[in-house]
């Protein structure tokens, strides 16, 4: 039941069976399954808004692992930690954590541990503005798809949205495509995050209907998906509505989402939501509303670190500025996400550093 629950959304139920195993194994002495146990149960309580729990679950069995030398478990069960600390937007230890995890399985041998170690860091480094990093960690991930298949599903959806966002647009569908159709065909779990994928590469290519049609076809039920991996589509939902001038359902869904990431404590996508609301609620000329909501999302970038949501945050608020009549502040904003950006293309593949800027420019005119 722990196990299979990571794949359904009865968590409650599996942390229950598994403290009540935590504490058999604490009554009878049982070391090395009381390390297991306490390896299982961290990765879902981050599910229930549990977070620090999971983290003090962790940190127990990581000493254990490391006393015990047992390196591939000491691995997976700093994978899992660093899955928490993304979560929680603690990007840089997230990105360390990983590291340490990978370098642990390359000494190793342990291909399943570098894998698991690759497959969520992408999006740590892309948010620190190292957009290079981010695709040379998902490609090698890729490479150890027979090994670790999710990542086939999860970090090959999480690259195509990166390369679309770079102006890679074809290469970012195809990835897309691929990601969606292997999280239909092996991990349902996963299916949300690989569509939301798609839907957003479909409305950065201008494809509004693929977008539509997709959302059709994999609808949002937020009750019966995992919390971690649903969010992807309702982001991308908001997008699509963006793009077709629906300001009024966009702005009623970021709310719903920031609702609900807020209840369970997850950190990791607030920025972009916030980002969303407040273009939404530009559009519907809720200027004052607007400039606040962005303020927001730029504290939340800015605590987290997270460069990549921060110029694209600033470039929003220096249009709202701008609709606001407050012309010098506006080119302030403009001012500060042009470095941002600017910062952020030094770590661009030079085959994508001009698609970038250019893309970049275009929402910073």
């Amino acid at each position: 039941m722990l196990l299979h629950s990571r794949a359904d959304v009865r968590y409650r139920q599996a942390i229950q069976y598994g403290e009540e195993s935590l504490a058999i194994a604490r009554r009878l002495g049982l070391r090395e399954q009381l390390a297991f146990t306490l390896n299982d149960l961290s990765p879902l309580y981050p599910f229930v808004g549990e977070s620090e729990r999971a983290l003090e679950l962790g940190a127990e069995a990581r000493a254990m692992w490391r006393e015990m030398n047992n390196l591939p478990m000491l691995a997976d069960n700093l994978n899992y930690a660093a899955m928490t600390h993304l979560g929680r937007g603690e990007i840089d230890q997230a990105v360390a954590i990983s590291e340490e995890a990978r370098r642990i399985s390359q000494m190793t041998g342990n291909q399943w541990g570098e894998a698991f170690s690759l497959t969520w860091v992408g999006a740590g480094y892309l948010e620190l503005g190292r957009p290079d990093q981010a695709i040379a960690a998902m490609e090698d991930a890729l490479r150890l798809g027979e090994v670790f298949p999710p990542t086939l599903a999860i970090t090959r959806a999480t690259l195509a949205h990166l390369y679309a966002d770079l102006g890679a647009r074809e290469h970012a569908l195809e990835l897309a495509r691929q990601a969606l159709s292997h999280a239909e065909a092996k991990f349902p779990v996963f299916v949300p995050w690989a569509a939301g994928a798609f839907v957003h590469t479909c409305v950065v290519a201008g494809d509004l209907p693929q977008a539509e049609a997709t959302l059709k076809r994999v609808p949002m039920n937020p009750d019966n998906v995992n919390p971690r991996f649903d969010v992807a589509l309702q982001l991308a939902a908001v997008e699509l509505a963006l793009a077709k001038g629906e300001y009024e359902p966009a702005v009623s869904l970021c709310d719903t989402i920031l609702a609900r990431q807020r209840a369970i404590r997850l950190r990791q996508n607030l920025a972009t939501a916030l980002l969303l609301k407040g273009e939404g609620l530009r559009g519907l000329r809720q200027l004052d509303e607007a400039f606040a909501i962005l303020s927001e999302a730029r504290g939340e970038a800015e605590a987290t670190h997270a460069r990549w949501s921060l110029w694209q945050i600033l470039a929003a608020l220096s249009r709202v500025e701008s609709q606001r009549g407050n012309a010098d502040q506006a080119e302030a904003q403009r001012t500060l996400a042009r470095e941002v950006v600017a910062s952020i293309a030094t770590h661009a593949p030079p085959d994508l550093r001009d698609s970038f800027l250019s893309a970049s420019r275009a929402r910073l005119s």
